[in-house]
C-alpha cells in the first residue's frame, strides 16, 4: 500500500474510454485537490474498471447511454452518517459512479456485492467484478453503497478515509515497484473480462514482460499452438465459460506444456480447493491482489 487514490482519475490520466461502445458517453467531473489516502492505486484502478464495466452492461440497450465519475473531498456528519445505512463518519475522498441504465432491481440491491451472485445470462459474467471491488475497498478500510437514481439508474458511492499522514506524492511514475525485479520473459494472459484483461495486461507490460492475450480458454490453447516456444508463463483466470482455466492446462500440460501456471481467483485459497482437486497444487492470486503482489509472484515463478 502507500500509493494514491488520486492517481487513478490524475489529469490526463483516465484509462477508460477503451472499454466502452463509441455510442456510450463517459463523462468526468473531478474536483481538484481530492484528499490522499492510503491504498494501492492499481487495485483502486481495478475497482473503476470494474465499476464502470458494469454500468456500460447496464446502458447497453439505450440510444444515449451515460456513464458519470465525479469526485469530491466530502465530510459526513453524525446525522448524515446516520440517514444512509452503512455509511461512515469523518473525511473522506468520495467518488462515484453513475449510470442512466437499467437500475438496480430492489429485491436483489443488497446481494450484489456477493461472490458469484449476478443477474447476467450464462456466459456474460461471472459474479465476481463488483464482489471485487468491495473487496478493494473494505481491504482500505472504506466503504461502498449502491442506490437506484430517482430519474432511473444507478450510482455506487465510494468513501475512502482522509490520510492525513500521508507523504505528498513525488514525481516518479505511479506504480513503481522499487523492490521487483522487471523481466523480459512472454506470459499468456488469459481472462474473459475486457476490463480486468487490459488493466492487467497493461501492468504486465509496465514490468518489463510480453504478453500474448486470449479471452477464454479455447483461444488460450490456440494462442499456445502459435508460440509456444516463446511463452515462459500462463497466467489465467479460473472461472471462464466454455472451457475454464484449469481444463485449458490440463490440456497445455498434454501438449507438452511444462513451464510455470498462475491462476487468478475471486475467491480465497480454501473456498477454491473445495471441489477443485485440479487447481490445488497450483499457484494462483485471489482477487483483489496489488501490482507489486503480481510482480512478486510473477518473478518467483518465473526464477
Amino acid at each position: 500500500m502507500g500509493a494514491f487514490f488520486t492517481d487513478c482519475l490524475r489529469p490526463g490520466r483516465q484509462p477508460f474510454s477503451h472499454l466502452l461502445d463509441p455510442g456510450i458517453a463517459l463523462r468526468f467531473e473531478l474536483q481538484p485537490n481530492i484528499w490522499p489516502v492510503l491504498a494501492d492505486a492499481g487495485q483502486m484502478e481495478q475497482a473503476l474498471v470494474n465499476l464502470i464495466v458494469n454500468a456500460r452492461d447496464a446502458v447497453a440497450d439505450r440510444d444515449d447511454g451515460e456513464i458519470i465519475v465525479q469526485s469530491e473531498n466530502v465530510v459526513l456528519e453524525p446525522t448524515a452518517a446516520q440517514a444512509r445505512a452503512g455509511a461512515l463518519i469523518g473525511e473522506f475522498a468520495c467518488i462515484t459512479v453513475s449510470d442512466n441504465g437499467t437500475g438496480i432491481p430492489p429485491e436483489i440491491i443488497d446481494r450484489i456485492f456477493e461472490p458469484f451472485f449476478t443477474t447476467k445470462e450464462v456466459g456474460k459474467g461471472s459474479g465476481l467484478g463488483l464482489s471485487t471491488v468491495y473487496g478493494i475497498i473494505k481491504q482500505s478500510q472504506g466503504n461502498i453503497l449502491a442506490e437506484n437514481l430517482p430519474e432511473g439508474g444507478c450510482r455506487f458511492t465510494i468513501h475512502m478515509p482522509r490520510e492525513t499522514t500521508a507523504p505528498t506524492p513525488s514525481a516518479s511514475p505511479p506504480y513503481e515497484d522499487t523492490g521487483s525485479q522487471p523481466g523480459d520473459e512472454t506470459i499468456l494472459l488469459v481472462e474473459d473480462e475486457d476490463g480486468v484483461g487490459n488493466l492487467l495486461e497493461r501492468q504486465i507490460t509496465q514490468l518489463g514482460y510480453r504478453v500474448l492475450r486470449a479471452k477464454n480458454g479455447a483461444k488460450g490453447l490456440t494462442a499456445f499452438e502459435r508460440a509456444s516456444e516463446e511463452i515462459a508463463l500462463v497466467l489465467s483466470d479460473v472461472t471462464m465459460p466454455s472451457m475454464t482455466g484449469p481444463e485449458m492446462v490440463a490440456a497445455l500440460r498434454e501438449s507438452g506444456y511444462q513451464g510455470p501456471v498462475l491462476f487468478l481467483s475471486g475467491h480465497d485459497d480454501q473456498a477454491l480447493a473445495q471441489g477443485r482437486a485440479d487447481i490445488e497444487d497450483t499457484p494462483f492470486l485471489a482477487k483483489p491482489f496489488s501490482r507489486s503482489q503480481l510482480a512478486q509472484m510473477l518473478r518467483t515463478l518465473l526464477s
